[in-house]
């Protein structure tokens, strides 16, 4: 890439996907810090038929330190061999502030995916673009 216009646009497309990256990676981490976790209960498990292949649309019902019960839907992207199946113990994490709103399935990559990925990718760029 000897271009010193191409290696201008990648870098500035690397620093904001790195920036990005930082971004959600940053609203992640207030989340979690702040967040509440307690056991949920899977309800049912879904098979959707998307364009994209099957899903599993997935109701998990747990209850806050208040004892008031709640429940929320998401859909499982898992290929192949369904994740979650009803009777299925996992753990939620939750705002106190709103628990309906914000619960979601206390899942690394869930949580983590897109800032790392954000991150990464703007990384290679920046390897790539100092490398050529």
């Amino acid at each position: 890439m000897a271009n010193p216009e191409a290696k201008k646009r990648v870098t500035v497309f690397s620093v904001i996907l790195i920036c990005v990256g930082l971004f959600l990676g940053f609203q992640t981490y207030r989340f979690v810090s702040s967040a509440e976790r307690t056991q949920g209960i899977v309800q049912s498990a879904e098979q959707v038929h998307l364009q994209v292949g099957k899903h599993h649309a997935v109701v998990v019902s747990f209850r806050d330190k208040a004892d008031k019960s709640y429940s929320f839907t998401f859909e499982s992207r898992f290929k192949g061999n369904q994740e979650y199946w009803p009777g299925d113990s996992v753990t939620v994490i939750y705002s106190p502030d709103d628990p309906q709103g914000t619960a979601q399935v206390d899942v690394l990559t869930r949580l983590w995916l897109w800032p790392g990925v954000c991150i990464g990718a703007g990384l290679l760029f920046l390897i790539f673009r100092f490398a050529y």
